[in-house]
């Protein structure tokens, strides 16, 4: 998908997108074994379709707006009773597309093991692996490290990021069309970190950890034994279940700044005190401050943004300007 994002020290809210049918509706032929989909993407809908990035970021403002592009994928699932089904993925082209990119228009073929003449349930995913397994519709959240943006600290084209989203719609019989509007399941976290040691640095294994273990936490994260979070469409449940965490490594360049985002599952707990933890030049650090306790739950589709400055001594937490050290 086509993203443009831009983030200030807080939530940004993320505003889904409505469908205009009148508008942007595109006509698609279909039969009885078509269901034709107009699905909105989650957004402002104030981008410019034509740029050419995914993604991009100013440290000052507080919008954000997302657009479908040529290319992207769509998997479809049916549900009818115990029937569980995994439909043919779509491939978004320019002809799926409205003008303004917020709406696409696409045929889904139906199985024929979904008897259409009775109400099934469909879902829908995108920018994420899905799969069927234990009764279940799993999307994947094994994305669970912090990734580094390509473009350094101005811009940013995730292409091969996890971007979950999803929707789903109660299909009766007789109705050939239906209208999706597409979700987040989950936050996005971001860290833009500057390295002010005089120096290139190597880094590995960045992560958030709480101050104190003991507290709820605030997002699923990966567990040695247990693999990593699953969403299950059907029951709106969190399972663990399969794959092992990578482990992402790089450089940063003196007086650069990196940015470094994942998309996590959110508990519904208030977000704990929480520190920064991240390998550099194979010595453990940890930030010596920590964020306060989130005063409310975070949200699924608002992205929480922390600057970290490391000095070459210590990793710090601070503001935008990376100067002002968090209390």
């Amino acid at each position: 998908m086509n993203y443009k994002l831009f983030i200030f020290f807080a939530a940004v809210a993320l505003i889904v997108a409505s469908c205009d049918k009148t508008d942007d509706a595109i006509e698609l032929s279909h039969d009885a074994s078509l269901l034709t989909v107009i699905a909105a993407a989650p957004g402002s809908g104030d981008n410019n379709p034509a740029t050419a990035t995914r993604l991009s970021m100013a440290m000052d403002e507080t919008k954000i707006s997302v657009t479908w592009k040529a290319g992207d994928k769509v998997q479809p699932y049916f549900v009818q009773g115990p029937t569980i089904l995994k439909g043919t993925e779509i491939t978004l082209t320019d002809e799926h597309l409205s003008d303004n990119k917020k709406n696409a228009t696409f045929n889904i073929v139906v199985p024929d093991d979904i008897n259409t003449a009775n109400p099934y349930t469909l879902y829908c995913v995108h920018g994420s692996s899905s799969q069927i397994a234990r009764g279940k519709i799993l999307v994947d959240f094994s994305y669970t490290p912090f990734f580094p943006f390509s473009g350094g600290y101005g811009s940013v084209s995730p292409d091969t990021y996890y971007t979950p989203i999803t929707a789903s719609a109660e299909i009766a019989f007789g109705v050939p069309t239906t209208s999706l509007t597409f979700n987040y399941l989950g936050a996005m976290q971001i860290i833009c970190f500057k390295n002010a040691a005089g120096a290139e640095v190597a880094y590995t294994e960045m992560e958030l950890i709480q101050v104190n273990p003991a507290d709820a936490a605030g997002f699923y994260a990966y567990k040695n034994g247990e693999g990593a979070p699953r969403y299950d469409l059907i029951s709106k449940e969190v399972i663990y279940y399969g794959v092992s965490q990578g482990v992402i490594s790089g450089s940063i360049w003196s007086d650069d700044v990196r940015k470094f985002s994942r998309f996590v599952l959110l508990t519904g707990n208030t977000m704990p005190a929480t520190r920064l933890k991240v390998k550099i030049d194979g010595v453990q650090k940890e930030s010596i401050n920590a964020t306060s306790a989130s005063a409310v739950p975070h949200q699924a589709g608002n992205a929480y943004c922390l600057y970290a400055l490391w000095d070459g001594v210590n990793l710090q937490l601070t503001d935008k300007d990376f100067t002002s050290v968090r209390k």
